[in-house]
């Protein structure tokens, strides 16, 4: 199978260009790398809906790979992946490296899974985690620094946690989480009033992460 030695990394890129002259493949382009899983879709049909969610592409393929799915593509996913499926996204990756590009996207997928993402992740949504699965003592560092000073400090502690990883996981919409986690708006606002000055910056640890982080290491 094509895809299958494409990924493992057993065929030089001559070999790759003539064996994919007819899906697109060439030495000069760059190509994303996806491995995909879900525990409820059988892989054979979310290897369909894979292709239905990458949508017109130059080179599409896609196909099952050890029980998962995975797929090498022109562009990123833009179609929406909903119930429980997990995608690991590579960077995009010349042809020659698109094995690099795999074990990068098998990597992401296996750190997604064990802290419960679910959707398209990539390096950056997993920077943290990845740091936390490759150095378990990070993990310890980070659960005694961050999330053992909120436990203790306030009898709302856990209510505290939960509702800011709810936020997290809402893409940071304050109307989301409350629905998620059944109260009004304003009672986020309440617990979270700073919450503006972190939202866009990307800086340091996420709340959210610092849950899951202990729930990883603990």
């Amino acid at each position: 199978m094509l895809l299958a030695r494409l990924l493992e990394g057993t065929m030089t890129t001559d070999q790759m260009v003539a064996a994919g002259v007819g899906f697109g493949l060439a030495a000069n382009k760059h190509y994303w790398v996806l491995r995909a899983r879900s525990d409820g879709t059988d892989p054979f049909v979310l290897s369909r809906r894979l292709k239905r969610a990458a949508g017109a592409q130059d080179t599409a393929l896609v196909g099952t790979y050890g029980g998962d799915v995975a797929a090498v593509l022109t562009r990123p996913i833009t179609g929406e992946l909903t119930g429980d499926v997990t995608v690991g996204l590579a960077c995009p990756t010349g042809l020659s490296r698109l094995h690099a590009g795999f074990a990068e996207a098998t990597q992401l997928l296996e750190v997604a899974t064990r802290f419960g993402h679910r959707g398209i992740v990539d390096h950056s949504r997993m920077a943290l985690r990845l740091a936390v699965a490759n150095a378990p003592e990070l993990g310890r560092y980070l659960h005694a620094r961050y999330v053992e000073p909120v436990e203790a400090g306030s009898a709302i502690g856990e209510a505290l946690l939960t509702s800011v990883e709810t936020y997290l996981t809402r893409r940071r919409s304050i109307p989301d989480a409350a629905t998620a986690l059944s109260v009004h708006v304003n009672t986020l606002n309440v617990f979270h009033p700073g919450r503006g000055a972190l939202a866009g910056t990307g800086c340091g640890p996420q709340t959210g992460d610092r849950r899951r982080v202990g729930a990883a290491t603990g």
